[in-house]
């Protein structure tokens, strides 16, 4: 069909111990831009073992150092949502920011 481009854009990052501990599964956590969805995948098994609703058109994440959080960049309504790692669960209503939002990558220590 001329003039219909289909993008879809898979951006994550890789938590090797959250708040579980050192010895936890490492995840990997992927946001699909079309679904609006964030995806927890255990990289062990290669398999996706949750999903998250999170804000429009999300683009990114960023982990916090001990990998308790997950940030996820939503361009599409200029918030970041914040997700619990151990519960898989957005700990509360998205963070508004900035204009079309992206994230790439973890925090550094302090």
């Amino acid at each position: 069909m001329r003039g219909l481009k289909l993008t879809l854009c898979l951006v994550g990052v890789m938590v090797l111990a959250g708040a579980a501990g050192a010895s936890a599964a490492p995840f990997a956590y992927i946001t699909d831009t079309s679904s609006n969805d964030l995806y927890i995948i255990d990289t062990a098994t290669n398999t996706v073992v949750t999903t998250v609703a999170v804000g429009v058109s999300p683009f990114g994440v960023a982990a916090t150092p001990d990998g308790s959080l997950v940030y996820v960049a939503n361009s599409g309504d200029n918030t970041v949502s914040v997700i619990d790692t151990a519960t898989a669960t957005v700990t509360a209503p998205p963070v508004a920011v900035g204009t079309s939002p992206a994230a790439f990558g973890g925090f550094t220590g302090p």
